[in-house]
């Protein structure tokens, strides 16, 4: 058996410690737990972006004078500007909690040195809707937001106070969809159960209830199936359920109701059609709806008012639902891939090939006519229309009564035109007078009529040009 060489492996041990004290010395030069050799603190980055309810964290080199740098070791007492914008944590994280900007600051624990990062929160918006005096949102995390005209309960929030900045709705549901008719409004819930607020003389709201004309906070509305979409007209609320059935309630005096009747429904009817649905649309005073017919065959068949000739043909209002023949005058020329949405009054329009057609009452009178080509998506107000095109820009024609065209001017367009934005926008929606547009970035921009807050930039005054909304809270 080969002896121990001891004096080696004496010399080795002697190496070995030595190089550690070395070391330790090397690290006590600039020890993360020494904060008198630290002459800066540096951002790794001077900005940061976030999305509300969003968490990053942020990071900090304590440098000493030779210039080498150091993650901190809790050595650092941070701070927010506004905790009503972020919250931070001990050690750097940092949450939204509101859309705005703030100064988020770390201060070395002992020393006077400290640094910042200028945070900037925005609320990212996936849906929006225009009713007759308010507005209505579902954020990017599901939660639901009104503001606007609130004499009915149409915000949501439990009072009647009208609003100029959104009022988020406390309930425990998350969204999928929002739609407003004139003082009502409605919700979709990712679980497929509607519920409804706001004005509910007719029964719009869907609450079968005498004593229940103003309805302030949002209540389930009964209707015997899971919904997969909802939608309102001016006084009226229509839901599609997961057997492609659909129901209507609310009031009924063009026929907007579909269930052959005149009269209006505090709880929903079925209405008949001749086939499964594919979608489903709800107007001012008609709705229409497309009805699979097999072979990637789908028709279109309209009820309800039809003083303008919307549902497609020349004749009386119609109380049961009425297929629109592609061959017949005023019809639908062409092969509809999708109704156009919104609160549209005079016309009902479509989405086919890249273009959008209409029948019923453009400003010049009724008849069907074309918007053109290279259209992604649109969507009807009362009197006005908006498309956003191939490339995300937005255009509006109709009256402009108060700007809702929002090309910076007040005069009457018979043709589309394009909206004064900076921004591309991915979502359009009409409503009376009001438009808004949700961006790239999911921000939301408003423009129009104001007279009681809907524009939700914080005042009442109208406005010609998109003006964001304010999230203040």
């Amino acid at each position: 058996m080969p002896q121990l060489n001891t004096s080696l492996v004496l010399r080795n041990v002697v190496a070995i410690a030595a190089l550690a004290i070395m070391g330790c010395a090397l690290e006590d030069s600039f020890s993360v737990d020494t904060v008198e050799t630290v002459v800066a603190l540096e951002p790794v980055r001077d900005s940061v972006g976030l999305t509300v309810g969003q968490t990053d964290t942020l990071e900090i080199i304590l440098r000493n004078a030779g210039g080498q740098g150091r993650p901190p070791r809790n050595q650092l007492i941070w701070e927010t500007s506004n905790p009503r914008i972020l919250a931070v944590t001990n050690d750097g994280a940092v949450t939204s909690i509101g859309e705005g900007a703030a100064v988020v600051s770390a201060r070395l624990r002992g020393r006077s040195l400290s640094t910042s990062v200028e945070v900037t929160a925005f609320r990212v918006l996936r849906s929006v809707a225009v009713g007759g005096s308010h507005t209505c949102s579902i954020t990017n995390d599901k939660k639901l937001a009104c503001w606007g005209a609130n004499n009915w309960g149409q915000i949501g929030n439990g009072s009647t106070i009208s609003s100029s900045t959104p009022q988020f709705v406390s309930l425990s549901f998350e969204f999928d969809k929002v739609v407003a008719g004139a003082s009502h409004s409605c919700a979709l819930s990712t679980s497929g159960t509607i519920l409804c607020w706001g004005r509910n003389d007719g029964g719009q709201a869907g609450i079968n209830s005498a004593s229940r004309e103003r309805i302030s906070i949002p209540r389930e509305v009964n209707i015997g199936e899971i919904a997969i979409d909802v939608t309102a007209g001016e006084h009226f609320s229509c839901a599609l359920t997961t057997r492609s059935e659909v129901r209507c309630w609310g009031e009924n005096f063009s026929g907007q109701l579909g269930d052959g009747t005149l009269m209006g429904r505090k709880s929903n009817r079925i209405v008949t059609l001749p086939g499964p649905v594919n979608q489903l649309e709800a107007y001012f005073r008609h709705s229409c709806a497309l009805v699979d017919r097999g072979l990637s065959n789908q028709e279109t068949w309209c009820w309800g008012n039809n003083q303008f000739s919307q549902l497609g043909f020349d004749g009386f209002d119609e109380v049961t639902p009425f297929g629109v023949a592609a061959t017949s005058p005023r019809r639908n020329p062409f092969f509809i891939e999708t109704l156009v949405p919104g609160s549209g009054q005079l016309s009902t329009c479509h989405l086919s090939g890249g273009g959008v057609g209409c029948w019923g009452a453009p400003p010049d009178g009724p008849r069907d006519y074309s918007l053109g080509s290279g259209i992604r998506t649109a969507s009807m107000g009362a009197g006005h229309v908006c498309v956003l095109k191939n490339d995300s820009a937005a255009y509006c024609q109709g009256p402009n009564l108060s700007g809702e065209l929002g090309n910076g001017d007040l005069l009457p367009r018979d043709s589309l035109t394009l909206v004064s934005s900076e921004s591309s926008f991915d979502v359009i929606e009409a409503g009376w007078q009001t438009s808004c547009g949700i961006t790239s970035a999911g921000q939301l921009w408003c423009w129009g009529k104001n007279d009681h807050g809907q524009l939700g930039n914080g005042t009442r005054l109208n406005a010609s040009k998109p003006t964001k909304v304010s999230w203040d809270q």
